[in-house]
């Protein structure tokens, strides 16, 4: 068994790195404290260690393309990665100046062609609703609103007449 070690942060010290025998929960809990660039780096050592992404995804609970993610990260500038350890530059952010150095291409979103889309004659009730509805957590979107709030928002419209 490769020994493992952890950076552990402490609100009154600077982090620490200490000895984790196999409390993977400890280990977990404390990659979950650190800040992005933090937790590149400790999935680096764990690679170095002999770790694959899978195993270190296993160990630490998080997805093996977070891992891989995370571990993208370090292919940043020094001046990049100074600016996302202080949240200046996103991590999404940063992935994204990654990949289109590495010449990927983002993904487009579909042109809005006016079938649920903003120019819809119910597109501002249908924001509305979906505003109000996830406040908390927001909801996942092409156009205006989520599919939930846009039958919603069509439903009251034709109960209330609005539908030919």
């Amino acid at each position: 068994m490769i020994p493992l070690t952890a950076l552990v942060p402490h609100p009154d010290n600077p982090p620490a790195r200490v000895a984790i025998d196999d409390d993977l929960k400890q280990l977990a809990a404390s990659i979950r404290a650190l800040a992005p660039m933090e937790q590149a780096r400790e999935f680096a050592a764990m690679a170095a260690d002999g770790l694959s992404q899978t195993e270190i995804a296993r160990r630490t609970g998080y997805s093996p393309s977070l891992v891989n993610v995370r571990l993208m990260l370090l292919q940043l500038s020094p001046a990049s990665q100074r600016l996302v350890e202080q949240g200046r530059m996103s991590a999404e952010e940063a992935l994204a100046d990654i990949r289109s150095m590495n010449g990927h291409t983002p993904r487009k979103k579909p042109a809005d062609t006016g079938h649920f889309g903003s120019s819809h004659p119910l597109a501002g009730a249908a924001a509305d609703r979906c505003r109000e509805a996830h406040e908390r957590r927001p909801a996942r979107r092409l156009g205006p609103a989520c599919g939930p709030c846009w039958e919603a928002t069509i439903r009251v419209d034709a109960a209330a007449g609005g539908c030919p």
